[in-house]
């Protein structure tokens, strides 16, 4: 991953993607900023996962998902973080969203 190209975190998120759009691994590899093979990497060691693999074996992703590789790009760049220090941040990170997820229905129920 070290010969991939620097993205842009400094910039303005000038991309904003479509209502539930889905994008094939090249065009999703350009839209975050990376190379197709580092995003291969993070499928392989569950960082993100494709929407639907159709039966040509295609790979489509969400524009979650290019926020994603942005926001673990911008990590394993500007900070450091090797592939298992992105695994442990990426699951403490959808643990604290369930959490508040909970706490805004436990909130509104009571």
């Amino acid at each position: 991953m070290s010969s991939e190209p620097t993205p842009h975190t400094n910039l303005p998120d000038v991309f904003q993607g479509q209502a539930e759009s889905c994008y094939p691994l090249e065009t999703t590899a350009r839209l975050a900023g990376v190379e197709r093979r580092t995003v291969l990497i993070y499928c392989r060691h569950g960082l993100i996962r494709p929407t639907d693999t159709s039966p040509s074996e295609a790979r489509f992703f969400t524009d979650e998902t290019v926020h994603t590789i942005r926001r673990l790009e911008e990590l394993r760049e500007m900070h450091g973080i090797n592939l298992t220090g992105l695994r442990l941040i990426s699951e403490l990170q959808q643990r604290v969203e369930r959490l508040e997820s909970e706490l805004r229905f436990l909130r509104e129920a009571g």
